[in-house]
């Protein structure tokens, strides 16, 4: 999800460029809630990745009959199933710039190159050559509601009794997930510094991690997870001062609804170029000769320490939101 919400500023770039052109997106059916309602695409065609990637050869046999040939593909993927999807069916193509090799070298040798920028620039840069030009404005994530015609303005409000801090505890690998006991000793500190309330967010696979916490804190907090949808969350957070969140796709989600944002990294480090963009931010992480572990996270810390999330005390992620409410 994160990789699909950090395309959206490359999109509104390219139809800035553009804007009489005809852009398609692709993109995984549980993903197509963010584009389905973003003004710049004129179509979005849903890939069922459940199935055999020998269905995007169907779907790219339909895209000829309704559409013919593209002037322009841009291959965000560069696997197998963007290419049964893509072949023959542009002039030409473009490749968004992965850095695989790159990121593997980080985790064995724990060198950064300069040329591993964020990720949306790296999108950015796939499209130098039709000319496309970054703006300075952030992701997006349009609701079914938003009928506007512009970027939809920062929705951030200053903490009061009514505007509660959001906590996003899962991730999808065990080592990007900031221990349950800590965000229960930070909920629990906010709510006797500022008496604010805590919203927990998540997906269906962090039901009863968010359980657990709010169990933990009692009414104060308010567990939302098990949404099912990403416009669910986004109006969750609309309603939130801030969030504080693993390295997750919620965190991107927050960004697209300039939602400030205090990140907490472990295995997983800054350098990999998906940290909040464009959005008030601050990232919150110990350096630790073993980061990173990985380049997308993993099961278990492989030293079974686990001091990267361990040693991210409690206190010091206090701080980070305090000065942030300031």
């Amino acid at each position: 999800m994160g990789d699909v919400l950090l395309a959206t500023p490359a999109v509104r770039a390219l139809r800035n460029t553009f804007p009489h052109a005809q852009i398609d997106v692709a993109v995984a059916k549980k993903f197509a809630e963010v584009w389905k309602h973003n003004p710049h695409i004129n179509t979005v065609v849903e890939i069922d990745t459940s199935e055999s990637v020998l269905g995007s050869t169907e779907i790219r046999k339909q895209l000829f009959k309704t559409v013919g040939r593209y002037d322009v593909i841009v291959d965000c993927q560069r696997n197998l199933r963007s290419w049964f999807l893509r072949r023959g069916l542009a002039k030409q193509t473009l490749f968004y710039e992965k850095f695989r090799a790159e990121k593997m070298g980080m985790v064995g040798k724990k060198v950064f190159p300069e040329r591993m920028t964020h990720v949306v620039t790296r999108y950015y840069n796939a499209l130098l050559p039709l000319g496309v030009q970054p703006d300075e404005l952030g992701l997006e994530l349009w609701l079914p509601e938003e009928q506007q015609t512009e970027y939809p303005p920062s929705l951030w409000q200053m903490l009061t009794a009514h505007a509660p801090v959001a906590f996003a505890p899962g991730a999808r690998h065990a080592t990007k997930r900031w221990p349950a006991e800590y965000f229960v000793q930070l909920a629990k500190k906010l709510h006797t510094t500022y008496n604010t309330s805590v919203v927990l967010l998540g997906g269906t696979d962090d039901k009863e991690l968010c359980k657990h916490i709010a169990q933990e804190c009692g009414e104060f907090v308010t567990d939302s997870s098990g949404a099912s949808s990403l416009y669910q969350t986004a109006r969750l957070l609309d309603s939130c001062s801030l969030l504080v969140t693993n390295d997750s796709g919620v965190m991107h989600i927050a960004a697209a609804r300039q939602i400030p944002t205090v990140a907490i990294f472990g295995s997983t480090v800054q350098h990999f170029g998906f940290t909040p963009y464009k959005v008030r931010n601050t990232i919150v992480e110990q350096q630790l000769p073993c980061r990173p572990c990985t380049h997308i996270g993993k099961s278990e810390c492989p030293l079974g320490h686990f001091n990267c999330m361990k040693q991210v005390l409690p206190e010091q992620v206090y701080l980070a939101v305090t000065e942030m409410l300031a």
